[in-house]
């Protein structure tokens, strides 16, 4: 990911201004950091927050068993709440609608015993086609079933748009379908429109998916007329992932900055207001250091998920700050100035710069950064040994499951139907068995992860490294 640049990073100006927060230390046109605020870490109306032990189930199609949005939403946990034992499970099967749900849901999904159920189902309820009444109608019936079975199951469900379909990929392949390219994302959009008005009379949280997937697809179409974020029409990239992540994220979560340390000169004082951690020996002269733990790590991704990362600005009119972590030092001397945590570089700012504030969530030198890396990239290795490949064994079993129903539906020879239960039965003991053993082993890597994921107190030291015109270090 790359650093931010200060352009982009002012925060509430207008109010500050207004409010003269700090006016004897801070630049006078860019009075631009809040005063940290433990409202600002409290959940606020209308936003999830987890508490310790819950389970998170996440409910879906193919686009769900792709194990990404999945796999990035799971990193924010882990790092944004690492006190916070919540556990995870994915629940994608390869073709289902939300019909298909009800028959896995047992032990699928209640077996987990979640607190939440995320659902995104309607890119296969749709069939495919152009608008047809019927089929709509069955979907509403489905999901309707499926987030009363929710209920009853004693979680509460999280309802997700559908993501968009993209038939420019078949155009530029020649491979054109119709009425299903022609038609069918408006068809989407329809059945999305219907998840939110649901879930706005059930009272429940939704995350739109939908709407900022079309955003960044038309935004990027201007500059690049073959630009795709799903290349097969269907299943998004990594890229298209870190959207909907980032959409779940900023419509359902509460989702508090990683930190805020605002550090300040007052009457020859050095003094510090902190948000999210707890800052000792600070000490001021000719550089200002002190220590500061902090409750949270950045939201970090693998590094294949980069491109997803510089999409969000475009696909959000207001791009969620889901890994604010600020820092501003008001009171230098004019100058540059280095910061170092725990030793080590991590950048470069002048004296004006810093007194606006930085942040350094995205900051791939700090020794927080890479900390929180190594936690993603260990739930991306538990997700290829244990998430992805379990959901082949459900995808298995869904397909030896309707082929035993097509032979009893059609009352076939008794001893082949006989036959055929037969050899289901030796079938599922064995799928099941080798399910426990992945639920096991994610489990047991999750452990890990809850090993690595604490935030260490870190070092800060803001050191002078050259003047600027006219003044002193």
């Amino acid at each position: 990911m790359s650093f931010p640049t200060l352009k982009g990073r002012h925060f509430l100006a207008l109010a500050l201004a207004a409010a003269g927060v700090f006016a004897d230390t801070a630049p006078a046109a860019e009075k631009l950091l809040p005063i940290p605020s433990p409202a600002k870490f409290a959940p606020p109306a209308g936003k999830i927050a987890f508490q310790d032990g819950d389970t998170l189930v996440f409910l879906g199609d193919s686009i769900t068993s792709q194990c990404l949005a999945t796999q990035y939403i799971e990193d924010f946990f882990y790092t944004r709440f690492p006190k916070t034992r919540l556990h995870f499970h994915n629940a994608g099967t390869v073709g289902d609608r939300a019909a298909d749900a009800l028959d896995r849901f047992e032990a699928d999904v209640a077996a987990f015993k979640p607190k939440y159920v995320s659902v995104l189902f309607g890119m296969n309820d749709g069939g495919f086609t152009d608008w047809q009444e019927p089929v709509f109608e069955e979907f509403q019936r489905s999901m309707t079933a499926l987030l009363d079975r929710i209920g009853e199951a004693g979680a509460t469900p999280i309802p997700m748009t559908p993501t968009m379909f993209d038939a420019l990929p078949n155009k530029l392949s020649n491979r054109t379908q119709e009425p299903r390219d022609g038609a069918y994302n408006n068809v989407l959009k329809t059945y999305s429109a219907w998840v939110k008005e649901e879930s706005k009379r059930r009272g429940i949280a939704v995350a739109d998916l939908y709407a900022p997937m079309v955003a960044v697809t038309e935004e990027k179409r201007r500059s690049e007329a073959d630009w795709t974020m799903i290349p097969d029409t269907m299943h998004p990239t990594a890229a298209g992932h870190v959207v909907m992540a980032a959409a779940f994220l900023n419509d359902v979560v509460f989702c508090p900055p990683v930190s805020e340390i605002l550090i300040s000169k007052k009457n020859n004082v050095w003094q510090a207001t902190v948000g999210n951690g707890d800052l000792t020996d600070l000490q001021g002269d000719e550089k200002v250091a002190f220590t500061f733990a902090a409750k949270s790590l950045p939201w970090v991704l693998p590094p294949e998920a980069d491109e997803g990362q510089k999409l969000l600005p475009v696909a959000f009119k207001k791009p969620p700050a889901l890994s604010s972590e600020l820092l501003a030092v008001r009171g230098l001397a004019p100058g540059k100035y280095e910061l170092k945590i725990d030793g080590e570089s991590v950048g470069q700012w002048t004296d004006t710069e810093l007194a606006v504030g930085i942040d350094l969530g995205e900051n791939p030198k700090t020794p927080q950064y890479q900390q929180a890396l190594k936690v993603a990239l260990l739930n991306k290795t538990r997700t290829a040994r244990t998430e992805h490949p379990m959901r082949i064994d459900w995808a298995t079993l869904k397909a030896q499951r309707n082929a035993l129903k097509a032979v009893e539906q059609a009352n076939d020879n008794p001893n082949r139907i006989a036959q055929m239960q037969k050899s289901f039965a030796t079938f599922l003991e064995g799928n099941q068995k080798s399910i426990s053993e992945y639920v096991a082993k994610s489990q047991e890597i999750e452990e890990a992860i809850y090993a690595m994921n604490e935030p260490a107190a870190r070092k800060y030291e803001v050191v002078p490294v050259a003047p600027v015109a006219g003044g002193q270090p």
